[in-house]
């Protein structure tokens, strides 16, 4: 029994379109990659009719502003109209599919597919640079229609281990990314620190001047951050936020490496503004509240690793795991500045004395009213002084013996 996409297909078909699979879909079934969604571009109808005929099989669901794209609900199937102007009467199917194809980002993305016989249309000769993993642009226009397409390019390249050609590598240099949206910019950088290979992505980012700015550091320190960028990808899938984490270790190790080549700067200035860039970009809380504790962490470790008492308190400001990976991932920038066996002794105690369980606090109001103490402003700081207490190890017993003996000082807020 035919599946219902075949039989979309064929209705499309006998209403007088002519359906295409497209775009990554081909891309990723010609290379062997397991393909989730299916895109599909119908030439010969326009958008009404299009969604008119879809509508026969359920509700159409409707995405996009400028680029329309139609969804059959239930089906993982994206319907689109080509990347042309209105005058498709005018052209044959093959005229249609070039136009189309030069509309697309890279050759790659603009093969056709038959979605009955499997055939494939190859308008840019993509066939080619797909056998040769190379990215090159449709068109000479590619970047300027989109200036976004200069980070697919470095998330594909470091994803699937495309090449990128000379010319389409000179476009990426020209255009400016300063007119997208944040929110695309970061899904396409999330994109590529989830890569096979981020390193590969960091270099071409390096090459083309794409940097982000937040990242932005002495081209000394960009082997560095290559090497860090590979080892991190290989602990990537032990941490539980795999992408905050990836995205922990690149802004630490830039941050080291602005504050190695300019130690007159303060740390936490240099800290202060790659965290308020970061939060900008990402416009997520949670992120950037993880990104906040880890370079924290990062900054502070080997000075809360002296006592037991301070990596208690190391504890409460940071995950221990996701700081340990982030540590364990900068191995090649503590090797390239000599600190290789300071680092691999604070980790020791760190690994140490760390506590098994969430430390709770011994000491509640309650137990302070108990002691003779009255609600009001020094509660809190009453409360906080026995926590401090107990992370340096004095126990419930002397805590309550020494707040009973001055209790008088302690009401009075020490006065």
């Amino acid at each position: 029994m035919p599946s219902l996409e075949k039989i979309i297909f064929q209705h499309l078909l006998s209403a007088g379109g002519e359906p295409f699979i497209t775009g990554g879909t081909v891309r990723d079934k010609l290379l062997g990659i397991p393909v989730r969604d299916t895109d599909v571009v119908v030439f010969g109808m326009d958008e009404n009719m299009l969604r008119r005929e879809l509508e026969h099989f359920d509700q159409v669901l409707k995405y996009g502003k400028s680029f329309r794209v139609f969804q059959v609900k239930g089906l993982a199937v994206e319907f689109s109209l080509p990347r042309m102007g209105d005058d498709q009467q005018k052209l044959s199917l093959w005229e249609m599919m070039k136009r189309d194809a030069e509309g697309r980002d890279f050759t790659v993305n603009a093969l056709y597919m038959n979605p009955l016989s499997e055939e494939i249309k190859d308008p840019l000769e993509g066939l080619q640079d797909l056998e040769m993993r190379r990215l090159r642009m449709a068109s000479n226009h590619t970047f300027e229609d989109d200036p976004l397409r200069v980070l697919r390019a470095v998330q594909l390249s470091a994803r699937m281990g495309f090449s990128v050609e000379e010319k389409t590598m000179k476009g990426m240099r020209r255009v400016s990314l300063h007119s997208v949206a944040n929110e695309r910019i970061y899904e396409e950088l999330n994109k590529w620190l989830l890569s096979f290979n981020p390193a590969k992505g960091w270099e071409l980012l390096g090459k083309t001047g794409h940097t982000p700015e937040m990242c932005q550091t002495n081209k000394a320190f960009y082997t560095v951050i290559y090497e860090v960028l590979t080892c991190a990808a290989s602990l990537r899938n032990q941490s539980a936020n795999p992408v905050q984490w990836m995205w922990g270790v690149l802004l630490s190790v830039c941050m080291l490496s602005e504050h190695q080549q300019s130690p007159e700067t303060d740390q936490r200035e240099i800290r202060s503004r790659v965290i308020r860039q970061y939060a900008e970009l990402s416009n997520h809380h949670d992120h950037t509240r993880f990104i906040t504790e880890i370079s924290w962490g990062i900054k502070n470790f080997q000075l809360y690793a002296e006592r037991k008492a301070d990596v208690l308190r190391l504890s409460l400001g940071v995950n221990l795991d996701e700081l340990m990976l982030t540590i364990t991932a900068l191995a090649p920038f503590w090797s390239y500045i000599g600190r290789d066996s300071e680092v691999h002794q604070a980790m020791y105690r760190i690994k140490k004395w760390r506590p098994q369980e969430k430390i709770k606090p011994l000491v509640k109001g309650t137990d302070l009213k108990k002691w003779g103490f009255e609600q009001g402003k020094t509660m809190g700081v009453l409360l906080e002084t026995a926590f401090q207490m107990q992370l340096e190890g004095v126990t419930e017993k002397q805590m309550e013996a020494y707040f009973k003996k001055y209790h008088k000082v302690l009401q009075n807020g020490g006065h």
